[in-house]
């Protein structure tokens, strides 16, 4: 619906938002950038500067940069704060437009995955490697953080989980054998017990 037809059915000049829909080839199946990594803004009125992932928005293809396309928000008046306030917000930037930091010549630098053999564990591990210096830029941190858990009122309680309620073994069937026989008498027979 055009923008003129929807102000004539409303009766005026009406702003109609446009709603921002995740496309398929929006979504980030692997993204190489990560909370936590230094990246540098490529493109845009931030274009220059450096400032830590704070937040990754896969659907949309989205980065959060810590102090990077600042937003101010207007908090209307609410019983914390009785005469409403500003709020500073770091905005979104496209996936596209923001690049990792060689961590040698602290530039921009694309990535690219390599596997090695770790000397320390014995294992073969994904690396990230620089293409502008080879340099490994390691994972950070706080990807691989997760919050602990707080156990609430619907919680299953730890002493409940620590329960032995079934000890499994050859001789006991895994259902009782009533169930199973007629289990098998469904699948011989039909569920009405006559012959198929």
């Amino acid at each position: 619906m055009s923008s003129k037809i929807y102000n004539k059915i409303k009766g005026g000049n009406v702003f109609k938002p446009k709603k921002v829909n995740a496309r398929p080839e929006d979504y980030l199946k692997r993204p190489k950038i990560l909370v936590g990594d230094l990246v540098q803004v490529l493109k845009g009125s931030s274009a220059g500067q450096q400032g830590k992932v704070t937040r990754l928005d896969r659907d949309r293809s989205l980065i959060y940069v810590e102090g990077v396309a600042k937003r101010i928000h207007r908090i209307a008046p609410n019983p914390q704060f009785p005469d409403g306030t500003t709020v500073t917000l770091d905005g979104p930037l496209r996936y596209s437009n923001v690049a990792l930091v060689d961590p040698i010549h602290k530039t921009p630098t694309k990535v690219t995955y390599t596997l090695a053999h770790h000397p320390g564990t014995g294992l073969t591990e994904k690396y990230r490697v620089s293409k502008l210096s080879g340099e490994i830029i390691p994972f950070p941190k706080d990807a691989d953080e997760t919050e602990d858990a707080v156990e609430g009122p619907r919680d299953t309680t730890s002493k409940i989980l620590d329960q032995v309620t079934f000890t499994a073994s050859y001789t006991t069937p895994p259902f009782p054998t009533p169930l199973l026989n007629e289990i098998f008498r469904w699948e011989r027979h039909g569920k009405g017990g006559k012959a198929l």
